[in-house]
């Protein structure tokens, strides 16, 4: 509760700051809203990221509740594209894909975003299990990723008000991000914190580096009137990508640490468990015999750097995509 509630001053104090420090411009106009659509998206998202979750984890991919889900997800999906296209003032313009900026910069952030929370989610466990360090000694192998955000995200940012250019900085921020996976996926059963340390300050420098430009890309593209919804379509990128990754990383997970502990360790040496009671309990793992312990351990680390080997590929896709999108002038002013 305490960890929620420490976030709570930071959020009122950037409330503060972006009612007072930021300018504004009232206008006034009356507009519909789009509640079908708006239904749709809600159910077509959490169909499919319910199935998408629980997907090779808790059910098999065939089993029917998981195949309603993405069959239906699916159904309610093409609805929602469909409610769009014909809607006077749709939740989500469609049209603004047309625009090749818009178009790139929200497929290249979806991609990004997808393997985004994989470090996140899955180095802090590894380490507490094949390193055998504490929890906080676990979570501050990500401190580097915040420094590396400040860093790069403050000179990027100068350097795209400076020169006006800004098309290159998305495929470089993705590029140093895949790097920081590959280093983090080549961790062996003795990971040297240095190493650790190196791929996570990668991470953040690859993020510092790009994710700010996407939003600034697709405000630049785009008229006025359509700054805040492109920005929400930005967020909206991110965050699916975060959802379907982190389960889709959680799913991949699940596989390959039973594939590993299939491989390495005798089935009937486990006393009795399997994938679902060793994936998460680390007492479990050092409950086992000394010998298989280093065996399971040596499974997990090997399921967890399959993930981030995923993941860095995912990056490197991400550059590719982010090379697409165009160079426009900079706007200097905010009417169109």
């Amino acid at each position: 509760l305490w960890i929620f509630l420490l976030n709570l001053p930071f959020g009122l104090l950037s409330i503060w700051f972006v009612r007072d420090a930021f300018p504004s411009r009232v206008t006034t106009e009356t507009r519909s809203f789009d509640m079908p659509g708006a239904l749709l998206l809600v159910l077509s998202y959490g169909a499919l990221v319910f199935s998408v979750s629980v997907g090779g984890d808790l059910f098999e991919w065939t089993d029917p509740l998981v195949l309603i889900g993405l069959t239906g997800g699916a159904v309610l999906l093409a609805a929602f594209v469909a409610q769009e296209l014909r809607s006077s003032d749709p939740v989500m313009p469609l049209r603004l894909l047309r625009i090749p900026v818009v178009r790139a910069s929200s497929a290249t952030t979806l991609l990004i975003g997808s393997v985004n929370f994989m470090a996140v989610a899955f180095l802090p466990l590894m380490l507490q299990v094949v390193s055998g360090v504490g929890s906080t000694e676990a979570g501050l192998a990500l401190l580097p990723t915040t420094f590396g955000i400040a860093i790069t995200s403050t000179i990027v940012g100068r350097l795209v008000v400076r020169t006006g250019h800004y098309r290159i900085w998305p495929a470089v921020g993705s590029a140093i991000f895949a790097g920081g996976y590959f280093v983090l996926a080549g961790l062996g059963s003795d990971p040297s914190m240095t190493m650790v340390w190196l791929g996570t300050g990668l991470l953040g420098l690859g993020m510092g580096a790009g994710s700010p430009v996407f939003m600034l890309s697709m405000q630049n593209a785009v008229p006025h009137r359509d700054v805040g919804v492109v920005s929400a379509m930005a967020m909206f990128a991110r965050n699916t990508g975060q959802a379907f990754g982190v389960a889709l990383g959680g799913a991949l997970f699940v596989g390959r640490l039973s594939h590993h502990l299939d491989r390495l360790v005798p089935a009937e040496r486990l006393n009795g468990l399997d994938v679902d009671d060793l994936r998460g309990d680390i007492d479990a793992i050092r409950g086992l015999e000394p010998d298989i312990e280093a065996l399971a351990s040596d499974a997990f680390r090997l399921a967890v750097t399959d993930v981030f080997t995923f993941a860095a590929w995912g990056a490197v896709i991400s550059m590719v995509v982010a090379l697409t999108i165009p160079q426009l002038p900079l706007r200097e002013t905010i009417d169109d």
